[in-house]
């Protein structure tokens, strides 16, 4: 039954910062965002994207 189930991530918590509109406080945060975290944020942010169109698609 939990085979399909999506799991949360990082990619989940920094996009649903921007959506639908970004958060106040949002650059202080990212700021504070550890460096691989920081690195990596444009493929989080990417999965994030990829996530919402397939639950638009559902």
């Amino acid at each position: 039954m939990t085979d399909g189930v999506r799991r949360g991530g990082p990619h989940l918590v920094l996009g649903l910062l921007q959506h639908p509109k970004p958060a106040a406080g949002l650059d202080h945060l990212y700021a504070r965002l550890p460096p691989p975290a920081r690195w990596a944020r444009r493929m989080l942010m990417n999965k994030f994207r990829k996530t919402l169109k397939d639950l638009a698609a559902d």
